[in-house]
């Protein structure tokens, strides 16, 4: 009887990422099953969680190269978006988003006094990116973003009182009174209004001459004049 004896082989078994580069390489026989060791690299993708490898089979008679695209499993990630008044008024939840399926952000209802919503940018100074209920994707990976509300400032009133002294030189009083508008959060200044009988005080300290408009339109400004003299000549006529 003639008996023949053979070596099992050995083949390459490799993991790559979905770029190619390689994850893990080792041996693994001819037949043998094809499990993925223990220290293999963890594929990275962003926005999503690498799950695990699906059964790679068992070993064939070459090398093989199993690319995460094909075998792998992936869960995508979760973020959460909140929302910053910014200076304006109200209370809204945090919204959660899964990353790369589209979705509505919650419609506003932060208020601010004097001004319009503008939008949302991602940053207290920035500029408007995404409007009212926009549509968005991707706005993190994961984690937490936060979205800072955008004011337009809007026409609001505030008062110029000129105060008069008094007569008996005891004060003053209110003797003109103007209504007028400017943006929210601009200064504005008042200059001497003619009024008749009576000389602008520039140098009164209870002076208010500029500041700057609030939303409430409680800014007021204040002109103080001291009260005209007249010399009365009476002509007897003889």
């Amino acid at each position: 009887m003639l008996k023949l004896h053979y070596d099992l082989q050995s083949y390459t078994a490799t993991l790559v990422d979905e770029n190619g580069a390689e994850l893990a390489s080792w041996k693994v026989p001819y037949g043998g099953a094809v499990t993925v060791p223990a220290d293999a690299q963890t594929p990275v993708r962003e926005g999503y969680t690498f799950t695990g490898w699906a059964d790679l089979g068992i070993m064939p008679a070459k090398d093989m190269t199993y690319s995460v695209a094909d075998y792998g499993s992936w869960k995508a990630n979760t973020y959460t978006v909140r929302f910053d008044a910014n200076g304006g008024e109200g209370k809204m939840d945090d919204q959660t988003f899964t990353y790369d399926k589209a979705q509505t952000l919650s419609a506003n209802s932060f208020q601010k006094t004097g001004y319009t919503f503008a939008g949302w940018s991602l940053n207290r100074e920035g500029a408007v990116k995404y409007a009212d209920q926009a549509k968005i994707t991707n706005l993190a990976a994961s984690g937490t973003v936060t979205l800072y509300a955008q004011w337009n400032a809007g026409n609001t009133s505030y008062k110029v009182i000129c105060y008069g002294e008094k007569p008996d030189g005891t004060g003053f009083e209110k003797i003109k009174t103007e209504e007028r508008t400017g943006k929210t959060g601009s200064t504005v200044s008042a200059e001497d209004i003619a009024i008749d009988g009576f000389t602008y005080d520039a140098a009164n300290g209870d002076q208010v001459t500029s500041g700057i408009i609030a939303g409430d339109g409680s800014l007021v400004l204040k002109l103080y004049y001291t009260r005209n003299s007249y010399t009365l000549t009476l002509d007897l006529n003889g």
